[in-house]
């Protein structure tokens, strides 16, 4: 017989998902305003030596890389482990809020596009269409 997840598990697991999901969102606030790709793996902005898994950690690997670079020391912008931090806690938010619902999954969306819409707005003082035509 399958257990039952208590509803807290949901809501930890949805942040973690949140956090994931706050990576993603720091990469399209920061290209799609640039006119580049979302495709491609991520990389350091000062030596351009792309990321491995561990580096990419959402929140974590910021903090196990203390805030630098680990390829060439340069200090990382504390704004990527708080974008991933605040989309996580909007999602785990939301799943206390909604509960597992159906409409849950747009209520996600909605969530994330608004972060990399204001994350855009702050740094060019625009709203890309790309962004939010798609929400």
């Amino acid at each position: 017989m399958i257990a039952v997840m208590p509803f807290w598990y949901w809501i930890l697991v949805m942040g973690l998902f949140g956090l994931a999901t706050g990576s993603f969102v720091n990469v399209v606030a920061y290209r799609v305003p640039a006119g580049r790709s979302l495709m491609g793996r991520s990389h350091c902005p000062n030596c351009d030596h792309v990321l491995g898994a561990v580096d990419l950690l959402p929140v974590f690997g910021w903090l196990l890389l203390r805030g630098q670079c680990r390829y060439c020391s340069q200090p990382i912008a504390w704004r990527y482990p708080a974008v991933e931090l605040a989309t996580g806690l909007l999602w785990a938010g939301a799943t206390y809020l909604i509960g597992m619902r159906w409409e849950l999954p747009s209520f996600f969306w909605v969530l994330s596009m608004t972060v990399a819409l204001i994350l855009t707005d702050l740094d060019t003082h625009r709203l890309p269409n790309k962004i939010v035509y798609t929400g």
